[in-house]
């Protein structure tokens, strides 16, 4: 039974050997509280980067009434979380749409090789100064 004021659809799941999702990990990524924010995390790192291990992502849809109202007076009910579980089994989360394509792009690229060889992968999660808003940085991410 879906709830009508908070509910979370996964919009897409990959894994690096390309199983099936698990009813325990659809539940698993759907539920996000225990999800570290990957800027937050970024903010306790001494060098303001964080190394993960991916095994596999998620895009989920969100729907939540309970979202508060902005300064601008804006209510945004419906958005996007990109969920990364690491090999440890850790559970990061982010809302960002660079980050997310960037991401996507190195698996789309990495993740046949990765098959192939048996190779673990790591990535790096940073911020890069924005042009447009200074101060503020972009979230981004690169393969090491």
């Amino acid at each position: 039974m879906a709830r009508e004021k908070y509910n979370v659809q996964i919009e897409e799941a990959k894994s690096l050997d390309n199983h099936a999702l698990t009813a325990r990990e659809r539940i698993m990524l759907k539920d996000l509280g225990d999800a570290h924010d990957i800027v937050t995390e970024m903010g306790y790192s001494e060098d303001g980067l964080i190394v993960l291990e991916p095994i596999f992502y998620a895009v989920l849809h969100v729907h939540n009434e309970y979202t508060k109202e902005t300064a601008s007076g804006d209510k945004n009910t419906d958005y996007t979380v990109f969920v990364i579980i690491t090999a440890d089994g850790t559970k990061y989360k982010t809302s960002s749409e660079s980050f997310t394509e960037t991401f996507k792009d190195i698996w789309e690229e990495i993740v046949p090789e990765i098959q192939e060889t048996g190779e673990a992968f790591e990535i790096k999660c940073y911020g890069i100064p924005s042009k447009n808003y200074k101060g503020n940085n972009i979230l981004s991410c690169s393969l090491i």
